[in-house]
This record gives structure tokens, sequence and C-alpha cells, in this order.
């Protein structure tokens, strides 16, 4: 059972092992959903992130924490949570860095076994 555990533990840490995370926590970034044809802009700087959808107006904006160097959780302002009808915070994870783009896995805080996987290009 303590080799068990001592495993999961390595492979954990060994998942974000020698990024540099601490590089993407401000910047621009775009998100492109082929299932819909919609693209975001997404931008973070300190401890706020905005999200427009790529030729509108429209802004939504969240919270960001930290929780390490490649985790931190999203939460909306008021605005966007009367804009959303919802306030579900999202936990994100830089799984891999490639170049100029950043895998990540995201879930929301009332669904947390319902993992998502998206790529988005670092634009600046």
């Amino acid at each position: 059972m303590k080799r068990l555990l001592l495993l999961l533990v390595l492979v954990f840490s060994l998942s974000t092992f020698g990024q540099n995370c601490k590089s993407y926590k401000e910047g621009k970034f775009k998100l492109e959903d082929n299932s819909n044809g919609i693209t975001y802009i997404i931008e973070r700087k300190g401890d706020i992130q905005t999200e427009r959808i790529e030729g509108q107006n429209e802004v939504l904006d969240f919270k960001v924490k930290w929780l390490s160097d490649c985790k931190y959780m999203l939460t909306p302002s008021e605005k966007t949570m009367e804009k959303l009808k919802s306030d579900l915070t999202l936990y994100v994870t830089i799984k891999e860095i490639k170049g100029d783009f950043i895998e990540l896995e995201m879930y929301l805080n009332d669904k947390p076994n319902e993992k998502m996987a998206v790529t988005v290009e670092v634009m600046n």
C-alpha cells in the first residue's frame, strides 16, 4: 500500500515536473472551440482573467487564485455570475507546455469527475 501511494505521488509530481508554469500566470491566449467554430481570447493579468469571443465586445471576468505553480481556480465576478447565471468555480491544471501551446485539464467544482481537456495558444 505504501508503495502504491508513493508511486501515485511520484507520477503526479512528474506530470508537471520541469515545466515553467510561472511563465504563463500572465499573458494573452487563444482557445479555438472547433465544435462550434468559436474562438475565445483570454487575457490574464495579476489575479484577473478576462475572456471574450473573438469579434465581440462582451467580456467575462474571473478572479484567479493560484493553488500551485501549475494549478489555479477561476471564480466568476458578480457581473459575470449574472451573465452566466452561475457561480461555479473552474479548476484548471496546466498539464503540458509544447512551444506556443498549453494543454489544460479542467473541471467545475460541482462535477470534479467530469474533466475536460483543451489546448490554448500563447499569443504574446
